[in-house]
């Protein structure tokens, strides 16, 4: 290894200076391809626009780490874990339903008397099918609840 002396500069050093320095020679190719890429962003403006970025990085980073985004982040990933698991067909057809039976339910509503219902009234709308399928869905899925 070729020995360097610089007045007034440690030996370690000045053997350091020396590495740093062959290191440099034998990827001088390289170094130089590095160059002309970095005088081309220079050039362009890509380079100024990479510093701004950096140097806007850490604003950035502190943005994103408050909690309330964390936290809508957390919620955002809990939503898409529970819709992947999902039964897409069944939700396909709940929702091609759903249109037609809110206006079913609309024009129900509208037909409601001023009077209030009576008790026989009551337990006739309980007895009908689909408040039993309702009834047995609610009680299906407590029970599922319940096991987890």
């Amino acid at each position: 290894m070729a020995s360097i002396s610089i007045s007034g500069l440690p030996e370690e050093k000045a053997e350091k200076l020396a590495k740093l320095l062959e290191k440099l020679a034998d990827n001088a190719d390289a170094l130089e391809q590095l160059l002309d890429t970095l005088e081309k962003m220079k050039d362009t403006g890509l380079l100024a626009g990479v510093s701004a970025l950096a140097e806007s990085f850490e604003e950035g980073f502190n943005y994103l780490m408050r909690p309330e985004l964390m936290g809508a982040m957390g919620n955002m990933m809990m939503l898409i874990y529970f819709i992947s698991k999902l039964n897409h067909p069944m939700i396909y057809e709940v929702a091609e339903n759903t249109p037609p039976c809110i206006e079913k339910a609309w024009e129900e509503f509208k037909k409601t008397p001023e009077k209030k219902a009576g008790f026989f009234e009551l337990l006739d709308l309980m007895r009908s099918p689909e408040f039993y399928g309702m009834m047995r869905a609610m009680k299906a899925m407590l029970e599922c609840m319940r096991k987890k």
